[in-house]
């Protein structure tokens, strides 16, 4: 008396790999910013299909080549597909069950546990500790409790996972609030990154050639590791910190990016309404040389979108004001180059976004950000 809904989901998608904006370096400094700006574009059309016969039951078994996909008439290529297996049970086997269960009237008796049951959504709250503040970790832990109580549905299925990967057993999907709260102060950075105004941008102009940027680099160190040292010093220890920067970021995104396809994969396997709620800080694109990398954020979107998996991603930061500089700099040599480190905050502010937001509008999800108040999002994000 059991019988299985197939829900055939195909995905026509076209993604664009990330690249620079035109242009070559600007020797004088002014559009170095710019020019490590990426555009990062991806089509997605996701289509999802009960098929029949003309008796109204399910056809089982049917494969990619069963479909053809028409856009205005004109034949589209299916790039992914999947099934979906749904088990729902019969109305003359619920009524039966009402009956041995002393319910002559067929009123609804849930006749299998709520733990047995599929859930109706399953949620993924995947927080990126290696690209987090330990102001932004404080401020989701309180959200991500408050959210748990007030937020998740009885059929709901939840898991807290961090992109270090450290939950073990805890990291499982549950209905269990006291488990997913424990999970929640369980969680850590993995290692705190140094607060620095040697961005991944400025360095990556610094990595560049950007002489003008190297001038603006050495001042950053020399205030911030407050050194009197001689020029030629200055200069070694800040190509050596710009390395040092770009490696790092780079680090901290392979390892986010890397457990987040795992997450999207595993999620492959359930069924229902799939969603992963991930809040960071953003992350940067650099690869090792100093170049933009969107290689590791379209296998994720791919793996997602395979999985039938939609991504919101929740900036942890909230609203803020950019540093003074000013204050921060009272020992700048040229006070032009405090217009000159502005613009680099504000490029590599920009530039963390980018990924999160390929991220999200390329799987069906949204980047939700410049909001203090992160519950509101999360509600946004995953329906409720």
């Amino acid at each position: 008396m059991i019988r299985h809904l197939c829900i055939f989901l195909i995905v026509m998608s076209c993604v664009g790999s990330g690249t620079p904006a035109s242009g070559q370096t600007n020797k004088g400094g002014q559009d170095s910013a710019k020019d490590q700006s990426v555009k990062l574009q991806s089509e997605l059309v996701e289509l999802r299909a009960v098929v029949t016969d003309k008796q109204g039951r399910l056809i089982d078994g049917l494969k990619k080549e069963d479909f053809e996909l028409l856009e205005n008439g004109k034949p589209q290529q299916v790039s992914f597909f999947s099934v979906e297996n749904l088990t729902i049970r019969s109305t003359a086997a619920s009524k039966e069950n009402n009956l041995k269960a002393g319910n002559p009237a067929g009123n609804a008796v849930e006749s299998t546990s709520s733990a047995a049951r599929p859930p109706a959504r399953t949620i993924a709250l995947y927080v990126d500790t290696l690209n987090l503040s330990l102001d932004s970790l404080t401020r989701t832990k309180q959200t991500l409790h408050r959210f748990v109580d007030q937020r998740l549905a009885p059929g709901d299925m939840a898991a807290v996972i961090s992109s270090t990967g450290s939950g073990g057993a805890l990291e499982q999907f549950t209905r269990d609030r006291k488990v997913l709260h424990y999970a929640i102060d369980r969680l850590s950075l993995g290692s705190l990154p140094q607060e620095s105004l040697l961005t991944p941008s400025l360095a990556a102009a610094v990595e560049a050639g950007d002489n003008s940027a190297l001038v603006l680099a050495e001042d950053v160190v020399r205030v911030e590791e407050r050194l009197h040292i001689p020029k030629q010093a200055l200069e070694q220890l800040t190509l050596s910190k710009v390395k040092e920067v770009i490696g790092q970021a780079a680090y901290r995104r392979r390892g986010s990016l890397f457990t987040l396809k795992a997450v999207a994969e595993s999620l492959s396997k359930i069924p229902g309404q799939r969603i992963i709620a991930m809040l960071t800080d953003g992350f940067s694109l650099m690869d090792n040389e100093g170049r933009p990398d969107t290689g590791d954020v379209n296998s994720v979107i791919s793996r997602a979108v395979r999985s039938g998996v939609v991504i919101y991603c929740i900036d942890a930061k909230g609203l803020r004001t950019l540093p003074g500089l000013e204050a921060q700099f009272p020992g700048v040599g040229d006070p032009h180059l405090i217009a000159d480190l502005n613009r680099y905050v504000l490029a590599s502010e920009e530039e963390y976004r980018n990924g999160v937001n390929a991220l999200a509008h390329d799987t069906g999800g949204e980047l939700l950000l410049n909001t203090n108040d992160i519950d509101a999002s999360l509600k946004q994000g995953t329906g409720r």
